[in-house]
């Protein structure tokens, strides 16, 4: 799209832009700005999806254990 001189900026803005950090530093051209907006956005639902994946593993974990252990008390 030639928005940015070099592949270190492109993705300097896209980490910047995705951890909704949105320093302002580097910003892209007036025909691509909305672009800017939905990467933060995608960010945003990332982070939250991941985050529950990793309770959602976390609780079956526990869950998992809970019964390894409930099982050994018993033998």
């Amino acid at each position: 799209m030639g928005q940015f001189e070099d592949l270190e900026t492109a993705l300097y803005f896209s980490v910047v832009s995705i951890t909704t950090l949105g320093y302002g530093d580097i910003v892209l051209g007036k025909d691509w700005r909305l672009l800017s907006g939905l990467i933060a956005a995608n960010g945003l639902i990332l982070f939250s999806v991941a985050t529950a994946f990793f309770f959602e593993f976390f609780r079956q974990l526990t869950k998992a254990q809970s019964a390894s252990s409930s099982t050994e008390e018993r033998d």
